[in-house]
């Protein structure tokens, strides 16, 4: 077992909470926020037992929307990204943040031409909420931050508590 520790904590006073419902009738469907990213702190699906409903269990599965990079950026100031690795209809056509998993970079997408299939170019802007723009290596996988995709058993209606990313790129929030 690794036991991480926290190298870095910001304190956020006053930040609004918001909470979402969304029906979730399968294995795998998706909630999309209409905000350009989203940092869930609870996802819980409630049901009713005598309904046809599933329960996954005491915990909700649940992840990102991802996009897998299909080549190397070593340029950071590359603003077209193309991916091949993605699931149909899992985001929206633009207006959200991706996080690169290996760099930490948030990227905010204005656009994405393959938000209807499996492979794409994102219309991107680098290095947004205080993190900085980095190299992107083939096969990198971007979290879409404001697509959640219920990846656990459970049926009924999602509550979801999260806190809304900001919509001004340059704000530090990382």
């Amino acid at each position: 077992m690794t036991i991480v520790t926290a190298t870095e904590e910001s304190e956020i006073v006053g930040y609004p909470m918001k909470i979402a419902t969304a029906a979730v009738a399968a294995q795998n469907d998706v909630v999309k926020f209409s905000e350009v990213g989203v940092i869930p702190f609870f996802v819980n699906i409630q049901y009713n037992k005598t309904a046809a409903a599933t329960s996954g269990g005491q915990y909700v599965e649940w992840q990102y929307a991802e996009a897998v990079t299909d080549a190397a950026f070593a340029d950071v100031t590359a603003t077209a990204i193309t991916y091949d690795g993605g699931t149909a209809n899992q985001k929206t056509s633009g207006s959200f943040y991706v996080r690169n998993s290996r760099s930490g970079e948030v990227m905010f997408v204005k656009s994405d031409s393959g938000y209807a299939s499996t492979s794409g170019t994102l219309t991107v802007v680098r290095g947004c909420l205080g993190t900085t723009a980095a190299a992107i290596s083939n096969n990198d996988y971007l979290y879409v931050l404001n697509s959640l995709v219920m990846t656990g058993a459970a049926t009924g209606t999602a509550l979801i508590g999260y806190f809304e990313l900001p919509e001004l790129h340059k704000a530090t929030f990382f």
